[in-house]
């Protein structure tokens, strides 16, 4: 460390003459009490926001703004605000005199609505009005309001995208029936989960619009299939039926993926008829082994059929299989393993045995 730019003394630090001089030089003044020196490993934040790689928001706001939408539609806007307040948030002496008067509740909602309105300008100005947490939230906001206060027509891109890129797996003979779900990579194949194909039965592939009327094509081991292993519980199939896609789903990279990754799993667990994929956007709570292979959990739910399916990064970009899950809602406490195999893995595995890459 360079004693010209930053020193430390008896755990103080101070700023080294050749940096406070550039301070200077620029008309910045150095208050001592709040220097800190963080390296990388630690959280850098600066005016609310953390800049280790890139300027982004604490996790304790995401989470608190998730908090106070959910609570909103729970609850109602006015109850909300009035938690709100009462927890000691807002600074509106005038909205204070009034959060529990009733026939103020018009006034309260108007000033709640300003409050959610800014703080989602906030979160645009920092995530960008791409991001898939920053539309979410928007989207629910729209709904708690009844009205279209901000554009979240890149929704539908995302809608389109799995619409068109995933399927319904199923296989039926006597008694026995097994679903899953797929989803089609171009110029690659249609992937889905070893354990849903392994039994070597023919499956019939529809799309969510199509079951169970009209099969696009058949699947099976011994009929199409290019590659697959149990461990990483990977298959890969030709497709069955034409594709002429107008959004077409690319491969993400998921080898730097970490604790607290926004993702969107989509697939079709306990499909009918009528169903539209079910799409969740949740994040990733931990990295583990589960059944000989790296796996990552995820805050949502993964039903019987989901398996196979498809998750996406915020940029849309396909990085994992869904894994694992819950055959029915009486298992959800019990099931840790609810989440997916990264992508990279089956491509290192892919690339080995067909030289694809």
């Amino acid at each position: 460390m360079l004693k010209s730019l930053v020193c430390i003394d008896r755990d103080k630090v101070y700023i080294g003459k050749k940096l406070l001089s550039i301070f200077e030089r620029h008309s910045f003044s150095i208050n001592p009490e709040k220097l800190t020196l963080r390296s990388r490993y630690n959280r850098q934040e600066v005016t609310g926001l953390t800049v280790n790689a890139f300027p982004n928001l604490r996790r304790s706001y995401i989470k608190q703004f998730r908090a106070i939408l959910h609570h909103c539609e729970k609850h109602g806007i006015y109850k909300t605000a009035q938690e709100y307040v009462a927890k000691g948030y807002c600074r509106n002496q005038d909205i204070k005199n009034i959060i529990n008067d009733y026939e103020k509740e018009k006034i309260v909602e108007g000033w709640f609505k300003k409050v959610l309105i800014g703080k989602m300008n906030f979160f645009k100005q920092v995530r960008g009005n791409d991001s898939l947490t920053y539309l979410s939230f928007a989207q629910k906001i729209n709904n708690i309001f009844r009205e279209t206060i901000f554009d979240v027509s890149a929704l539908n891109l995302l809608a389109d995208l799995i619409s068109q890129n995933t399927y319904v797996l199923e296989f039926e003979q006597g008694e026995e029936l097994v679903q899953g779900s797929g989803f089609y990579i171009s110029d690659v194949g249609l992937f889905t989960s070893y354990h849903v194909t392994q039994n070597g039965g023919f499956f019939k592939v529809y799309t969510h619009l199509s079951y169970p009327d009209d099969p696009k094509g058949v699947i099976g081991k011994s009929l199409n299939e290019i590659s697959s292993d149990s461990d990483i519980d990977y298959a890969l199939y030709k497709p069955p039926f034409n594709v002429d896609n107008s959004h077409l789903l690319n491969f993400g990279d998921s080898s730097k993926l970490k604790i607290g990754d926004q993702v969107i799993a989509a697939g079709y667990p306990n499909h009918q008829k009528g169903n539209s994929p079910y799409i969740q956007t949740c994040s990733i709570t931990s990295k583990k082994s589960f059944q000989g292979a790296l796996f990552y959990t995820i805050s949502g739910r993964i039903s019987h059929g989901a398996s196979g399916g498809v998750v996406l990064n915020e940029n849309l970009e396909a990085i994992g299989i869904i894994k694992g899950g819950i055959a029915t809602l009486a298992d959800d406490a019990l099931d840790e393993n609810q989440g997916f195999v990264p992508i990279h893995l089956v491509l290192e595995h892919l690339e080995t045995q067909t030289g694809v890459s």
